[in-house]
């Protein structure tokens, strides 16, 4: 729970007229953005684990790109056919 939002439900918990579903409320939208921001971090994992996966692919082609430029196309061609 952010800070903001926990001293925004203390507040309400004090106040005599506040009903007990404003505060539910509050803990709702809470939970729905922490759902988000974990959903967000999963999809940031997710991406990272596949630049990881192919990066050393990704070195490879660089590397043969820059030391033989025009042989590199081979190169690229021959390893996608070997995947296949």
């Amino acid at each position: 729970m952010l800070i903001e939002s926990l001293i925004e439900y203390m507040k309400l918990l004090h106040q005599p007229d506040t009903s007990p579903e404003v505060r539910r409320d509050l803990l709702i939208d809470q939970r729905d953005e922490l759902v988000q921001q974990l959903r967000e971090t999963r999809q940031t994992i997710a991406y990272l684990s596949y630049k990881i996966d192919h990066f050393q692919e990704h070195i490879l082609s660089s590397e043969a790109a820059q030391l033989f430029p025009q042989q590199s196309n081979k190169i690229i061609d021959d390893s996608h056919n070997a995947e296949d």
